[in-house]
């Protein structure tokens, strides 16, 4: 929605959501300097985000370019056309393949569940390696840790050991742009009424599980010396 009235607060990069994907994005933000709002529209007493119930496995591929191949193949329509553009596809084997050293780095623990892709027909797919996280005991006394649960408390731990800033109970309602289509803040639903927030260096949208992440890095990074966010980023990996 076009915007050109004055914010109610404004930050440098708005992370929409508070599941494995928004808490990523925002340590990783936060992490380079930035100054991160988590809008999250669960109220804190009652946050249940899918991330939670997940199994909250991730792919970790053991060789970039033989992963590159292997979703490709899964991607191609024709010689010429993908149904997903090549570089992105290029993007997400370099950056998931840094995700086991990524959460071991911050503190966590896991191990490999699964060593070979699922569609065992098409090179490259002994590269897709499946990781469990082994973090935290579950509350329920089974005595299991890790699974969606441990890796969901231990992601929000480090969001709040940081002291990042979370806006519960605020629905995202529109993304605010300006005259030339770039984001530049949220409207959010808030304690009964609208709130337009803005952003300078950008508005991260996270579902799924990520982690990593040069490519949010170099999203703060672009727009570190502007007061206007070019674009929304989009944070997700397989679960």
């Amino acid at each position: 929605m076009y915007f050109e009235g004055r914010f109610d607060r404004a930050v440098d990069v708005i992370a929409i959501g508070f599941g494995d994907a928004g808490a990523v994005a925002a340590m990783t933000a936060h992490d380079d300097g930035a100054e991160v709002l988590i809008l999250e529209k669960q109220h804190e007493d009652a946050r249940r985000p899918n991330s939670r119930f997940s199994g909250g496995l991730f792919i970790s591929p053991s060789d970039v370019d033989a992963a590159e191949h292997y979703m490709k193949q899964l991607y191609r329509i024709n010689d010429d056309l993908f149904e997903t553009d090549p570089a992105l596809i290029r993007t997400w084997a370099e950056e998931t393949s840094q995700n086991a050293q990524w959460l071991t780095q911050q503190g966590g623990a896991c191990h490999m569940f699964h060593d070979r892709g699922e569609h065992r027909h098409l090179e490259g797919y002994d590269s897709i390696q499946l990781y469990k996280p082994d973090m935290n005991e579950h509350p329920n006394g089974s005595g299991h840790t890790g699974w969606g649960w441990g890796l969901f408390k231990f992601l929000s731990d480090k969001v709040n050991e940081r002291g990042v800033q979370v806006m519960y109970g605020a629905r995202a309602k529109w993304l605010l742009t300006d005259a030339a289509g770039a984001v530049i803040g949220v409207q959010v639903h808030h304690g009964g009424r609208l709130v337009n927030i803005g952003a300078s260096k950008g508005v991260l949208r996270g579902w799924s599980a990520t982690f990593p992440s040069p490519v949010i890095r170099a999203a703060v990074r672009s727009t570190s010396g502007g007061s206007r966010a070019p674009k929304v980023s989009r944070c997700s990996t397989a679960t």
